[in-house]
């Protein structure tokens, strides 16, 4: 399944965010996209745009909603230089991952807690809460468990007259243990717990809403899911990056080895196992 390439048509704005800034643009299909690309001088940083994608096929392959993506061509005639206040590495016509706006969404809040069952099930998809949780662990995610922002982008819709929401996983650039793990991550090194929705209060408050048979359910479904879809969704991935990212050849190999070492698989299954309260 090939991704497309769109070219920036109008630059909206910089995002202020702590991680890449990315660029909001408005391209020549009609849709907007976040856009990211390196920000400071190492080259090796565009391994995150190819983290990006590899998460997106692996969430999409799992049946996680996330937002549809492409490869977007900051072009020169869309934007000025002087714009560009953490991106201007990628003036004028560098090759962007872009993430596509989700209409009628917004971020959500890791500091206001579900309180009711009914909260809880205000959601869709509420129990791909459960499957990101488990996702997050088998790519080493980092940077979702900050209570501020937990990566997760809520929906807005009225089926039937009623109100009601649906989650988004979004920002995967610090998968396969980060910025600080570029070109470094082992399958055999420690599973990280920090800034993992997993050990979130925002999980906590939600997980105790959901009866202990349903969590088994969703966990047990998402493990088959899993090994019977991940090689084939990374190596989908792996033809949809862009040639000037110069993505190690190496990497695929690495990628495999860490997401299917049998000893990481066995310790994530503990921990899910913990954290769900099924032991």
């Amino acid at each position: 399944m090939k991704i497309p390439l769109v070219n920036t048509t109008y630059f909206i704005r910089e995002e202020e965010t702590d991680g890449h800034h990315p660029m909001k643009f408005e391209c020549n299909d009609g849709d907007i996209y976040y856009c990211k690309y390196r920000i400071s001088v190492k080259k090796e940083e565009l391994d995150c745009l190819a983290y990006e994608i590899i998460a997106n096929r692996l969430l999409v392959a799992l049946d996680i909603k996330t937002p549809d993506i492409a490869l977007v061509q900051l072009s020169s005639d869309s934007c000025v230089k002087k714009d560009l206040k953490h991106n201007q590495r990628a003036w004028p016509n560098a090759i962007c991952f872009g993430s596509k706006l989700i209409k009628a969404s917004s971020l959500v809040n890791g500091t206001q807690l579900f309180a009711s069952k009914k909260e809880v099930n205000r959601y869709t998809n509420h129990t791909d809460l459960i499957k990101i949780a488990a996702f997050d662990l088998m790519v080493d995610n980092c940077d979702r468990g900050r209570a501020d922002n937990i990566n997760l982008l809520e929906s807005e819709s009225v089926i039937d007259g009623k109100r009601q929401l649906t989650f988004y996983a979004i920002d995967h650039a610090f998968i396969f243990g980060g910025i600080d793990g570029l070109r470094f991550f082992k399958p055999d090194d420690n599973i990280h717990y920090g800034s993992k929705l997993i050990d979130s209060e925002y999980f906590n408050s939600y997980i105790k809403f959901v009866p202990k048979k349903l969590r088994l359910k969703v966990l047990e479904e998402f493990v088959n899911s899993y090994n019977e879809v991940y090689l084939k969704a990374i190596q989908s991935a792996f033809t949809l990056f862009h040639c000037s990212w110069e993505i190690p050849e190496n990497l695929n190999e690495r990628v495999v080895k860490f997401l299917s070492n049998p000893n990481r698989l066995s310790r994530i299954s503990n921990k899910m196992y913990e954290s769900l309260k099924l032991l």
